[in-house]
């Protein structure tokens, strides 16, 4: 090493001690926070000035994996706790990971309560341990509390309990026994802001939240056939309900303050879904899962139908995301969502189906695309196949007073893509020859074959009329972004994203992430890239807007 490099490197030394050493001990204590607890007790052979510092560390996480035994963790845990100058706990993090004896559990209990003493803020137990760990009585009366996650363990709340700073209340994987989360628990956290239960157990009953300064509610697993909410400051809700059978969701007070409502229902009940949406119709923020989306359509079509004609419904909700199969019923739910939010900006779409499926929402039996054979005759057609060619004879319709179009999707007039006969505005003769057999409209778009009938179809679902007819005259004038993840080019997601296109007059971007394509043919990529080039070229209501169609193919 030569001169000038020696000087540079000795130069940089002496700035990163400069830098250091004029850190302040808080600054200082932050650092080491997120520091294996090891490693910031050997920070003392540093220096004379680092010797005692970690002995004011006020966050501590003692983490059982790091070490090789219980008698060695135990032993380093009680030389920290006795080595410690006696200031105060911000937060006390304790991970038990193997099975301890009856005194080691004697032990994590006097932890605790030196932590207690201590005036701990935030305390966090990890319990992977096969043995119950009990929480000393002075943990339900300490003033300095404002945070407590558990996991899995047993919650006994003794019978005096006072926590009057406690803002979180976490628990993980927790037995409940009866009466252990009641008015008692919450009467005595009148600070409670932040309650979160996941995959707890609990005693066949009514789970009652009431909480007058509660804001932030996260409610996850299988839960009691009652959940009674009671909470005026609530702005924001999660239910991750894994229950199969109804769960009955009473709202006790009117949550005008809701912002950001997050809802994932395994079970279908008619009062639930309606007490929900009279929840959040006033979220900025709305999620919907795939089974909750098709548990809330229906409701909500019943919802909107009495709903006064000069009252929008969702006059807040500025953000919307809905994990979905593109289904009839989950398009309208969507439509209907859209069409009463005014203020709607973004909305991220996530297909949740999974492999590439025909239109019917069934798997192809050869897991290739049905019009596979079209696609290689048209590979030589122009390029402006994507052009639509509608050629409209408004004729008397033989009997019906209705107007027959006649309607060539792929525009090449010949017998592979089979002509539309439609009675627009027929008297449900179906074809609008004036029969009166009322038969279904047979539908080729681009080569996938769809048998649509008026009203609903067959199975129950949304006619092809009703889902036209929804689309159109529809201008949203605030939407700024469109995301649809998952993009697989089924023909309801394709409708979705040319009704964007043709409505948001004032659309900025639209992304379009295609699917991981690790099942799909030759014949589906190739399919796939023809219906992302027509989307881009398709017409647009907004002269802003930039598309980004994302693909590994």
């Amino acid at each position: 090493m030569n001169k000038i490099q020696k000087l540079s490197l000795s130069q940089d030394v002496s700035l990163g001690m400069d830098r250091f050493t004029g850190l302040s001990r808080t600054e200082i204590h932050h650092i080491l926070s997120f520091l294996p607890i090891q490693d910031v007790v050997r920070t003392c052979v540093l220096s004379k000035r680092w010797i005692n510092i970690w002995s004011s560390v006020p966050s501590f996480h003692f983490n059982q994996k790091l070490f090789q035994t219980t008698k060695e963790f135990t032993k380093f845990v009680n030389s920290v706790l006795i080595f410690r100058d006696g200031s105060d706990f911000q937060k006390f993090h304790l991970s038990l990971v193997t099975e301890f004896q009856t005194r080691d559990i004697a032990r994590v209990d006097s932890w605790i309560t030196y932590a207690v003493r201590h005036n701990v803020q935030a305390l966090h137990i990890e319990n992977d341990c096969t043995k119950n760990v009990l929480l000393t009585p002075q943990l339900f009366s300490c003033e300095s509390l404002t945070e407590l996650r558990l996991s899995r363990n047993t919650l006994f709340v003794p019978p005096c309990i006072y926590l009057p700073a406690l803002k979180t209340l976490h628990l993980i994987s927790v037995v409940l026994k009866d009466g252990q989360l009641d008015e008692v628990l919450f009467s005595a956290s009148p600070s409670l802001e932040t309650f979160i239960l996941e995959d707890c157990d609990f005693m066949p009953g009514i789970l009652t939240i009431s909480a007058s300064k509660l804001r932030h509610l996260n409610l996850k697993g299988n839960f009691p056939s009652s959940i009674v909410i009671s909470a005026l400051n609530l702005i924001s809700l999660k239910l991750s309900i894994s229950n199969l059978l109804p769960v009955n969701i009473m709202v006790s007070e009117d949550l005008k303050s809701l912002s950001d409502a997050n809802i994932d229902l395994r079970f279908h009940s008619s009062q639930s879904i309606t007490q929900l949406i009279s929840i959040f119709k006033s979220a900025q923020y709305l999620t919907l899962s795939t089974l909750s989306a098709q548990s809330i359509s229906e409701e909500l079509h019943k919802y909107l139908s009495i709903l006064t004609c000069n009252k929008t419904l969702f006059s807040n909700l500025k953000w919307l995301k809905i994990e979905t199969l593109f289904s009839d019923h989950e398009i309208v739910l969507i439509n209907s969502i859209i069409r009463h939010s005014p203020e709607i900006e973004s909305v991220f779409l996530v297909n949740d189906m999974g492999g590439h499926i025909d239109d019917d929402g069934d798997e192809d039996e050869d897991g290739e695309d049905e019009e596979e054979d079209d696609d290689e005759e048209d590979e030589d057609e122009d390029e402006d196949e994507d052009e639509e060619d509608v050629d409209v004879d408004e004729g008397d319709g033989g009997d019906g007073d209705g107007e027959d179009v006649d309607v060539d999707i792929e525009g090449d007039g010949d017998d592979d893509g089979e002509d539309v006969d439609v009675d627009i505005e027929g008297d449900g003769d179906g074809d609008g020859d004036g029969d009166g057999d009322g038969e279904d409209v047979d539908v080729d778009i681009e080569g996938e074959y769809v048998d649509d009938g008026e009203g609903e179809d067959d199975d129950g679902g949304v006619g092809y009329f009703l889902l036209e007819e929804m689309w159109s005259e529809c201008k949203l004038s605030h939407l700024k972004l469109i995301e649809i993840q998952g993009f697989c080019g089924f023909e309801n997601e394709v409708k979705m994203v040319k009704f964007f296109l043709e409505n948001a007059i004032f659309l900025e971007r639209m992304i379009i992430m295609v699917s991981e394509p690790t099942e799909w043919s030759s014949a589906d990529k190739q399919e796939i890239m023809k219906i992302g080039r027509k989307l881009l070229k398709h017409p647009r209501a907004s002269l802003s807007l930039g598309i980004i169609f994302l693909h590994d193919l």
